[in-house]
């Protein structure tokens, strides 16, 4: 009785305060995951510079032309204990493409209202998360005292128990552009009917976006990709495909898991099978086989691999890349050096495999090289400077563990940093798609609300009456 009596005379416990920096996909997931697992009082700020709450820039203002994803909805959920979830939400939706069928590829921006939907829903819902949420963008961060103290741009500076960094690639502004315009720009019909022909910078997913979408304005000139390996996306199959694969930590080597790697590929292909199924199968593998391999194999894969296994990891919807393929583009293997203005055209100094030059005009040049983790930001640098967080051996990202939980200089304590998604690239490699991301939110959260449950215990024995406190 004494004990319980000793935990009612004690004072509450102030409220855990989290701030989250970026709110896309990452910072959304981190927002829901806290919202279902605080269970004592909790405020959360949440800052994005943009103001696009849950879609995010990939989901939001670059999905405004009908985009797809390059996943089909039954593999994607911002709920990590509902995988069925976009699905599920799909079936009552109106915007739903088709019959919303769990094989279907949806529109990003689809997916980007249904993650603002589910952010709503789970912060109104919560019974314990008070939510704020900031129009601003962080520009530093520095330990004050047991907590983290971050200055916005337009609201002062905050306090905080934890903090989560999920600013993603960031935002790179059309003017920032090094090799042409950026390809998620609105496009001018008029310019499009009339441009004789296109470079396109890289030759990924972005490419055949830009590509698709300028052709679907009225362009009807020659396009050309330059990629440094020569590459263009390839297919996923109409339907899901499976394969079953032993565990490839076991096999101790880079060499050692791409020989079983082929074996299992030439396997299938004989019983006619679809090679997709085994990228999918080695897919789910790839974070257990990134944290053990050494840092010289890591490099080596980078070095060697990286591009090959990218093209067949990131795959283009059937019906997509059937449209790719019907007017396929000239694809030159190199890279581009420069762009500059021409009179009325671009001019592209092309370097190719042999390291030979060419200048080559064109009334069109699209930047679709892509982004990468946005680590060189005022705010990360702020954090990297007071050695809250370090960036990973490869320079890659953040040194992270797989929850996100950062790796500070020096091993140093402080209040728990998360960095999530993109962020963590180098120290987990696959972190970058949306069950990923959602996974680690969740692994996070539940880390976040242990220790705030510890911490709970021990203010409650701190703060009861000298009398009872040694009975508590």
């Amino acid at each position: 009785m004494i004990p319980q009596l000793a935990r009612l005379l004690a004072p509450a416990a102030p409220p855990v305060r989290i701030g989250i920096v970026g709110c896309g996909i990452s910072g959304a997931a981190a927002a829901i995951a806290i919202a279902r697992r605080m269970s004592g009082p909790t405020e959360l700020v949440i800052a994005d510079a943009s103001g696009h709450f849950g879609p995010g820039f990939a989901h939001g203002p670059a999905a405004g032309r009908g985009e797809l994803l390059n996943v089909r909805a039954r593999d994607l959920s911002m709920v990590p204990d509902a995988p069925g979830d976009f699905t599920n939400w799909l079936a009552g939706q109106a915007a739903g493409r088709d019959d919303a069928a769990p094989e279907s590829f949806q529109p990003r921006a689809t997916f980007g209202r249904y993650a603002g939907e589910r952010l709503r829903e789970a912060l109104s819902g919560s019974r314990n998360v008070a939510t704020t949420l900031l129009t601003d963008e962080a520009v530093a961060a520095e330990p004050a005292g047991d907590r983290l103290r971050v200055r916005f741009r337009h609201h002062g500076c905050q306090e905080f128990d934890a903090l989560f960094v999920a600013t993603g690639y960031g935002t790179r502004e059309p003017s920032l552009r090094r090799l042409g315009q950026d390809p998620y720009r609105p496009l001018d019909a008029e310019m499009a009917k009339a441009a004789r022909n296109a470079l396109f910078v890289g030759g990924g997913l972005t490419m055949v976006d830009s590509l698709v979408n300028l052709r679907r304005a009225g362009f009807a000139g020659a396009a050309t990709v330059v990629s440094r390996h020569g590459l263009l996306p390839r297919p996923h199959t109409p339907r899901h495909a499976d394969v079953k694969m032993v565990d490839l930590r076991e096999l101790k080597s880079l060499s050692a898991i791409l020989r079983h790697v082929r074996r299992t590929e030439r396997e299938i292909a004989t019983a006619g099978g679809d090679w997709q199924g085994v990228a999918n199968a080695v897919r789910c593998q790839v974070q257990d086989v990134w944290t053990s391999f050494t840092l010289a194999d890591r490099q080596r894969f980078l070095d060697h691999l990286a591009p090959y296994w990218e093209n067949i990891r990131h795959r283009l919807p059937p019906e997509l890349h059937a449209e790719l393929d019907a007017l396929p583009p000239e694809v030159l293997e190199g890279r581009v050096l420069e762009v500059r203005r021409r009179g009325t055209c671009q001019e592209a100094i092309v370097e190719d495999v042999r390291g030979r030059l060419a200048a080559r005009r064109f009334d069109l040049v699209f930047d679709c090289t892509g982004y990468r983790p946005a680590v060189d930001t005022p705010f990360v640098q702020s954090l990297v400077a007071q050695g809250l967080v370090m960036p990973d051996p490869l320079r890659m990202g953040l040194a992270v563990a797989r929850s996100g939980r950062v790796r500070s200089a020096g091993g140093r304590s402080g209040p728990p940093v998360f960095a999530l998604g993109p962020l963590g690239r180098g120290s987990l490699y696959e972190i970058t798609a949306v069950p990923q991301i959602v996974a680690q939110a969740a692994a996070a959260a539940e880390a976040l609300s242990r220790l705030s449950a510890r911490g709970r215990a021990r203010h409650a024995a701190s703060a009861a009456p000298w009398g009872l406190r040694s009975f508590a």
